[in-house]
């Protein structure tokens, strides 16, 4: 199958309507042709119907002179082989004719067409044919009239049958090669001036189609941002209205692109942040719990209480820290509103300290700290969103009391300045800090 660009497909589609309006052009021609053709011939033979009326005795008191009318008819139809004579009686029924054996179709012919070229109405008139079952043709007709009254018609078909199959040949012949000729250079000139035309016509279409398949939605990389075309003032080109959108789109799509990228990395520092959030207060909990299941038998039951505690608040810090994440992600969206209140340093401080304690006992350290000077100034913090505030206070890693040299000390200050900003410093003697 051929596949044809847009200028190529409208160029065939205007060159088969021009061929068909040519076809409809050439017919109506021909029509309006031969309708000339018919209305001068007939206005050329006005009189001659009634000239031959006058130029004999074709009827008596008897009837019709037979042989008279046959020898006048021959002779007319002998000089001029293109007239075809009857005589017609008052009700139109042909009472004679030349016409060969077998050729005459009709024995009468309708009057009304008579009557109407008698009142002069505008030609061309057309009659019936005698010689055709259902033919038509101009014609000549006048009354014949005998001893003062009207006896008949002289009716002359104008066109008759010999010179009608002669200017059908010659027709046929000229036509066709006219016809050919006419088509052909129809043809040549409409197919050069469609193409050109559609080519320039099309031409802010191809540009668009080259704009969008140089804007690659699924690159790897954001795509380069194409800029809108500009648009004159009151345009009403629909391409030029088409690609000035397109161009809009075009930085819009890559602007969500970049959006699309900046969330992705977002959304991968989230995920990060949650497992480093969560490792935390579970990895705090499990050294607790699994304090208290080796060292059962040793433990005081002061110290098991105290032991299961802190192991019970880990525990609740893990479920609202899974809360706060989940608002969080909440919050992203606007879902969420900070709940901000007025709490006490030194508890947050405290919590940290006893996620850390196990890890600290388990290498000899001088653990103190620093947040008794908030706790006997019986000082509250800054106001704040208390679960937002206990995460990067937990960030701590585990790992780093583990990695201290033994008999570091590892301490945590909190206080405030001059200017009353809280500060909250944990430091150590060795390690990573």
């Amino acid at each position: 199958m051929i596949r044809l660009s847009l200028s190529q497909r409208l160029s065939v589609a205007f060159f088969a309507l021009l061929l068909v309006c040519c076809g409809a052009l050439m017919a109506i021609q021909m029509r309006s042709t031969s309708l000339h053709e018919q209305e001068t011939v007939q206005r050329l033979s006005r009189g001659l119907a009634e000239h031959i009326a006058r130029s004999g005795e074709l009827m008596d008191g008897g009837g019709m002179r037979t042989g008279e009318v046959r020898a006048l008819f021959g002779k007319l139809m002998a000089v001029n082989p293109s007239v075809e004579v009857y005589l017609l009686d008052d009700q139109g029924r042909i009472l004679g004719h030349d016409a060969p054996t077998g050729h005459l179709k009709r024995d009468r012919v309708d009057l009304a067409p008579v009557q109407a070229l008698l009142r002069d109405e505008p030609l061309p008139i057309l009659g019936d044919d005698p010689r055709s079952a259902r033919g038509r043709k101009v014609f000549n007709a006048a009354p014949l009239f005998v001893q003062g009254r009207q006896a008949g018609y002289i009716y002359v078909v104008l066109v008759g049958e010999q010179r009608e199959a002669l200017a059908a040949n010659i027709a046929a012949n000229a036509t066709l090669r006219t016809t050919l000729w006419s088509l052909a250079i129809v043809a040549g000139i409409g197919l050069l001036a469609g193409a050109v035309a559609f080519r320039w016509v099309t031409r802010p279409l191809r540009q668009l189609t080259r704009r969008v398949q140089s804007f690659d939605v699924d690159a790897a990389a954001p795509a380069q941002a194409l800029p809108p075309t500009p648009l004159r003032a009151g345009e009403r080109d629909e391409l030029a209205i088409l690609q000035h959108s397109f161009g809009h789109m075009g930085q819009r799509l890559g602007e969500q692109w970049q959006q699309l990228r900046q969330q992705d990395l977002q959304r991968r520092e989230l995920v990060a942040n949650i497992s480093h959030d969560l490792r935390t207060p579970l990895s705090s909990l499990h050294g607790y719990l699994e304090t208290l299941a080796l060292k059962d038998a040793t433990l005081s039951a002061e110290e098991r209480q105290r032991y299961l505690g802190i192991a019970l608040s880990q525990s609740h810090k893990v479920g609202r820290l899974a809360q706060a994440l989940f608002e969080l992600a909440r919050l992203e969206h606007g879902g969420v509103v900070l709940d901000r209140q007025a709490f006490s340093l030194p508890d947050l401080v405290q919590d940290v300290f006893q996620k850390f304690e196990l890890a600290a006992q388990a290498r000899p350290a001088d653990a103190g700290g620093g947040h008794s000077a908030w706790t006997a100034g019986g000082g509250r913090g800054p106001g704040a969103d208390r679960a937002g505030a206990d995460q990067p206070a937990g960030q701590c890693d585990p790992a780093h009391a583990r990695r201290r040299p033994d008999h570091g000390d590892a301490a945590g200050g909190a206080g405030r300045g001059a200017g009353q900003r809280s500060r909250h410093r944990p430091r150590h003697s060795g390690g990573a800090a």
